[in-house]
């Protein structure tokens, strides 16, 4: 059971900061050696759905979008960056999701020295065919939930001049929120927390959480640089709740 005592020190900028120190944390710990796997997976990962994202989906769906009729070109106008935001926010969950499940068993122990890194007695059950199991069934938990949110803020189109503006704010905080949620699961899952458990306290330190993930997304955008963003995130995440969550939490078995 898990009970939470307060939500101080949470904010958006604490998790997007403690992603970049994760840089740091990494060298000063020698933790590079444990970067060669995950690091392949993301540069194979990253560029293949960078590559269908822009080079086929992109294209297909402003076709879809395209009108020749003159009294359709406002729903063009208005639905073609809708249908945009919602395939690069897809992109981005798919390659956070993705690369963690994929590189879970290095991604998890780069999570675990960071934590240990930072000082405590950090519990270590050792990664399990289980654990991955129940991950993959939050995934689904969580595609499924970040699905219904988005057909829920939809309407926020068809408020005049500002709609797609809101819109896209929304649309980009709820992907750094469900994009962190993926780095946030490693600790989470060792102290043997299940998926609603998980979710509630990322909710309630909700800032912190889209801070990790908007990090993430900026990283996976530079070049080169870009291939460490689940790494770095992965210890950032691993930062920021030893800092942040773990000292305003009860778990009780």
């Amino acid at each position: 059971m898990l009970k939470i005592n307060t939500t101080k020190g949470n904010s958006f900028i604490t998790g997007f900061s403690t992603t970049f120190e994760a840089f740091g944390i990494i060298r000063k710990n020698r933790m590079t050696k444990f970067l060669i796997i995950p690091l392949i997976i993301n540069i194979a990962l990253l560029l293949s759905i960078a590559w269908y994202t822009f080079v086929k989906a992109s294209p297909m769906l402003l076709e879809f979008a395209r009108f020749d009729q003159w009294y359709l070109k406002p729903v063009q106008y208005l639905v073609s960056p809708v249908l945009v935001i919602l395939l690069l926010a897809a992109a981005f969950f798919a390659y956070s999701v993705t690369g963690a499940l994929i590189a879970s068993p290095f991604l998890d122990i780069i999570s675990l020295k960071t934590e240990k890194a930072l000082g405590g007695n950090v519990p270590d059950p050792g990664f399990s065919l289980k654990a991955l199991v129940r991950m993959a069934a939050g995934v689904v938990k969580l595609l499924l939930l970040t699905l219904a949110l988005y057909i829920i803020i939809l309407p926020l189109n068809l408020v005049p001049v500002a709609g797609s503006a809101i819109y896209a704010a929304a649309g980009f905080l709820l992907t750094a929120f469900f994009c962190g949620f993926q780095f946030y699961d490693m600790p989470l899952e060792r102290r043997g927390l299940n998926f609603n458990e998980k979710f509630h306290l990322c909710r309630k330190f909700a800032s912190t959480v889209a801070g990790t993930g908007a990090a993430f997304m900026l990283i996976s955008l530079i070049p080169v640089a870009g291939f460490l963003g689940i790494i770095v995130a992965t210890s950032g995440a691993a930062a920021a709740f030893r800092r942040i969550m773990e000292p305003s939490i009860t778990v009780q078995g």
